[in-house]
């Protein structure tokens, strides 16, 4: 029988969970579960675009010294690959923020949308014991380009 390296062990437990959490803020008062519907309606999209751009994908830093490597699979269709700046879980998830908030709210719903909602954290999961989120809020007004 066939049994894992520990190579393959952890690349199975590997970026097992990520959580983009969101929150609406509406003009007029609504009940929670109604709020909890329409975000859940309105993020189906994301999760799309998240589930085409990571599910089965090697994420690789754009600095790694494999790179050729890397790219040699991917042209080969042995991977799929996406390349980042910063990798692990702070990364990704600082990375994910701005790409909702500066991004996928603003251009693809539009600015009565981008009023409304706001996504003010973001959780990756490594493994269990490895974690990172990223929080803000609309009123910091931080740059989300910087």
């Amino acid at each position: 029988m066939y049994e894992l390296d520990d190579f393959e062990k952890a690349l199975a437990h590997f970026g097992t969970r990520v959580d983009v959490i969101c929150a609406m803020e509406m003009g007029g008062r609504i009940d929670a579960e109604t709020a909890y519907k329409n975000i859940k309606l309105e993020l189906k999209e994301l999760k799309k675009i998240l589930e085409d751009q990571f599910d089965h994908t090697l994420i690789v830093a754009q600095d790694d010294p494999e790179m050729a490597t890397f790219q040699l699979l991917q042209e080969r269709n042995m991977a799929k690959i996406v390349v980042l700046p910063r990798l692990g879980c702070e990364g990704l998830a600082d990375m994910l923020y701005r790409y909702v908030n500066g991004v996928y709210i603003p251009e693809l719903w539009g600015p009565g949308e981008a009023a409304r909602l706001w996504c003010y954290r973001v959780e990756v999961r490594e493994t269990q014991a490895n974690m990172a989120f990223r929080e803000g809020h609309r009123e910091w007004n931080e740059d989300l380009f910087a």
